[in-house]
């Protein structure tokens, strides 16, 4: 026997296979452009979408200090915190879909 020894190794978007040769190594390397690249772009739009949930958390936290700066008896301040309620649950699904979304371009 040659005394021929192969290790594999994975990375994320290339596997590269190492032979081991008496006289030395070599190191070989198969790419897959199109699945890494389609699974990078699938992460970039999940931080896209995060990111624009969290914009509105901001947003939203911002109103509600205004709101809370311009005083007012409850029954004023209620219908305007009831609309804020609804850009928060919004901005929350963004987030956790955008999320959802990077953590399956980072398994798949």
């Amino acid at each position: 026997m040659l005394g021929l020894r192969v290790a594999a190794r994975q990375g994320k978007s290339n596997a590269q296979v190492l032979i081991l040769l008496p006289g030395g190594k070599r190191n070989i390397t198969a790419q897959n452009p199109k699945g890494a690249a389609y699974m990078d772009s699938i992460v970039i739009i999940g931080v896209i979408i995060s990111g624009i949930g969290l914009i509105g958390i901001l947003l939203c936290i911002y109103k509600a200090m205004q709101i809370r700066k311009q005083g007012g008896t409850p029954e004023e301040t209620q219908p305007k915190f009831q609309k804020l309620v609804a850009l928060n649950m919004g901005s929350l699904f963004l987030s956790m879909f955008g999320l959802i979304v990077v953590v399956l371009g980072i398994v798949l």
